[in-house]
């Protein structure tokens, strides 16, 4: 019981230091695509997209 305490107590401070993906800071060059994601627009990329979704 008191493992499962810790556990959770730990669990929470790991997500309140980190925060969450708006909180990170990005590149000016993947701003336009992320805000484009968040509109729910479609992003146009003539070289096709590489493995982590960013144009290539």
């Amino acid at each position: 019981m008191k493992y499962s305490l810790l556990a959770i107590a730990l669990l929470i401070a790991t997500l309140a230091a980190c925060g969450g993906a708006k909180n990170q800071a990005l590149p000016a060059t993947e701003q336009e695509a992320y805000e484009k994601a968040l509109r729910g627009e479609e992003q146009e990329c003539p070289n096709g997209m590489d493995s982590n979704g960013a144009c290539r």
